[in-house]
């Protein structure tokens, strides 16, 4: 109750962010908006991490503290393989943003960064808040942000339909709750 919901990105909205980003975060919104990662794990990802004979990216999830398998459509490993099926080892998919983590130790800098793409395609308001966002009648959502990708991905998950089970394994939570 005391916090504001979030929302997925409508197809437009996506569309919008994806024509005004760079290759590296096209890369990157790519890979969260088909897996539901968050964008901490995203951007940690180097080249062992994906398969691409099982079309499967096996990252360490740092918040469940646990590596968790993701599948990939083919159309998006696709794209992947394309951009780093030549990477080895322990180069990162994204290395301006990989660069950027270790930096700072956070993915602070990179959610800023992720708020100004937003703002530049015009689906966020500059200066808009986050926290302390008071909820009235239609304007209900916190403003976008990256973690909006994972909301979009286990919407639609639900209109996949898959068994509870495998959702909540595929999203990354423990329990339905």
């Amino acid at each position: 109750i005391g916090r504001s919901p979030r929302r997925g990105f409508t197809q437009e909205e996506l569309r919008a962010v994806y024509t005004v980003a760079d290759e590296e975060w096209r890369g990157i919104i790519m890979v969260g908006a088909c897996t539901g990662m968050r964008l901490g794990d995203i951007v940690t990802l180097v080249a062992r991490d994906v398969n691409f004979e099982t079309g499967f990216i096996c990252s360490l999830s740092k918040k469940m503290d646990r590596f968790e398998p993701k599948p990939l459509p083919e159309i998006y490993l696709a794209r992947l393989r394309a951009r780093h099926g030549g990477k080895i080892g322990d180069e990162p998919l994204f290395p301006r943003a990989f660069a950027l983590y270790y930096k700072y130790g956070s993915v602070n800098k990179l959610s800023f960064a992720f708020k100004s793409l937003l703002e530049k395609a015009g689906v966020r308001v500059k200066g808009e808040k986050v926290r302390g966002v008071e909820r009235v009648g239609a304007k209900k959502f916190l403003p976008l942000s990256f973690h909006c990708l994972r909301h979009m991905y286990t919407t639609l998950l639900k209109i996949a339909c898959p068994s509870e089970a495998i959702a909540r394994e595929l999203v990354g939570h423990k329990s339905q709750l």
